[in-house]
């Protein structure tokens, strides 16, 4: 027996993403040479990409106000789908209900909310307003089946925190004059006061993205990558639902600028533009766009919409000659820390308040990390860490996590020296670990400080010659 694990150099990962593609009538779609492209499928439905999308948002790691709302949105879009799939409902309901103890904690009765549970008590202008939006959400509950006391008290809770932040917000519910592509879908989505208005700024939207003139996301906060899929997915989201079969061609075009980018997780890159695919997947399920037989040619050979999606064959080329084809697209997504370098951060191993890089085994030290350009909100710190350091929680040695700053310009971390630095030989030599910092919402902003060296000792400081360290070769040599 034997068992293989790929190793990837700090900081610099590969792995494989699953996106989607609509291929319509008269459309082709093929693997193309030198591309990162390896596989087409033909999907059968929209249900698993969905329940990805869904699960994957709904499990965030993190948890500002506008995310812990966001959380709750995909748990009501996991509720609302469950069906008659009980464990999912369950733990659509343990999601809500904690997040609504969350967001409480961060709510400013009568002010709106701040951003962390620990910040000072300050509404936050942005964030808030769209964390009030996203617990609007939960009035969809109300209409499937009875939920359970503890989900009703939830609900109720979290209505009742919507209602107070958008009136201290100042916000209309339902918008009653959207202004973008997000509130066109609100207006239409829980009102119908603006249903012109919303089809005119969506159609408008989509009529600029023909000729790439669509209007750039004038927004302090987040813009660029995730701006424009969430823009794109509440236009496409606004067109599905409005229900014009004219709309569909314009709501499918945009749905493959925003679908075309899901993560190896399922999701989007933040809960920004998640929430809004999660919008936008609901609208397509609901219009049916996807579904019948359909026609298309796999290979060049005419075959039905079952045989394409059963097929054992590698597909090279797809051909739809008649009506909408779900296609999974398997990519070679490759990730390297060193290529982030927009920011300025300074990176300390620190032991008894020094900055060290040869340590003892079994010493306990902080890694501290310093934004010198600034803390911008959202920013997140990513560590992988070498065999020598571990972070240890809860018994385990974790080697890759993230730390939110959650509005500091520095953070500290608790790490311990588990093993020592051995070559080969027996000899004491450094090894290499990579930090870098990601921004949650604003995919471009991000900063590292390539590879990191630090070295681990026995006790005494001794090297190749210690008896330690001949024992640690010898102990690894009889596995070898």
């Amino acid at each position: 027996d034997y068992a293989t694990k790929r190793i990837n150099i700090p900081g610099k990962f590969e792995y494989l993403s699953k996106a989607l593609c609509f291929v319509r009538e008269g459309e082709r779609i093929s693997l193309e040479p030198n591309s990162d492209v390896i596989a087409l499928r033909v999907m059968p439905s929209l249900d698993k990409p969905f329940q990805a999308l869904v699960d994957a948002t709904s499990n965030y790691g993190h948890a500002c106000c506008e995310q812990t709302a966001a959380i709750m949105l995909s748990a009501c879009a996991m509720y609302s789908f469950a069906g008659d799939n009980l464990n999912r409902r369950s733990n659509a309901e343990g999601i809500i209900i904690a997040g609504v103890r969350r967001e409480n904690s961060m709510w400013l009765k009568g002010r709106g909310f701040k951003m962390y549970p620990d910040s000072p008590n300050n509404p936050h202008d942005y964030y808030g307003p769209k964390a009030a939006r996203y617990l609007w959400n939960l009035s969809l509950l109300k209409e499937i089946g009875r939920p359970s006391p503890a989900l009703a008290k939830a609900i109720e809770e979290g209505l009742e925190m919507a209602k107070d932040a958008t009136t201290a917000y100042k916000l209309d519910w339902p918008p009653k004059n959207p202004n973008n592509c997000e509130e066109a879908y609100m207006a239409v989505r829980f009102g119908n006061s603006a249903k012109e208005q919303a089809l005119k700024i969506v159609r408008k939207y989509a009529d600029n993205s023909k000729s790439q003139l669509a209007p750039a996301v004038n927004d302090h906060y987040y813009g660029g990558a995730v701006g424009r899929r969430a823009e794109a997915a509440f236009a496409a989201a606004t067109l599905f639902r409005a229900g014009a079969s004219l709309d569909h061609i314009n709501a499918l075009a945009l749905t493959n600028k925003v679908v075309k980018d899901l993560g190896e997780n399922g999701r989007l890159y933040s809960t920004i533009d998640s929430v809004a695919a999660i919008a936008l997947m609901s609208e397509l399920q609901a219009a049916k766009v996807v579904g019948g037989s359909g026609k298309l040619e796999i290979n060049g050979q005419r075959v039905s919409r079952a045989e394409a999606i059963n097929t054992a064959d590698k597909i090279e080329t797809i051909n739809v000659t008649e009506g909408v084809i779900p296609v999974e697209i398997t990519r070679v997504i490759e990730e390297d820390w060193a290529s982030f370098n927009g920011l300025q951060i300074k990176v300390l191993l620190e032991k008894d308040g020094r900055n060290q890089r040869q340590i003892n085994i079994g010493d306990a030290i902080n890694l501290k990390v310093k934004l010198d350009s600034g803390y911008k909100v959202g920013d997140l710190l990513w560590v992988c860490l070498p065999e020598a350091l571990s972070r240890v929680i809860g018994g385990g040695q974790v080697k890759k996590f993230s730390i939110d700053f959650e509005g500091k310009d520095e953070v500290a971390i608790s790490l311990a020296a588990t093993s020592i630095t051995i070559n080969r030989e027996g000899g004491i030599s450094p090894q290499h670990f990579a930090v870098c910092v990601r921004n949650m919402f604003e995919e471009e902003r991000g900063a590292s400080a390539g590879l990191l060296e630090v070295t681990v000792v026995p006790p005494n400081g001794s090297s190749s010659n210690s008896i330690l360290g001949r024992a640690l070769v010898a102990f690894r040599n009889l596995f070898s």
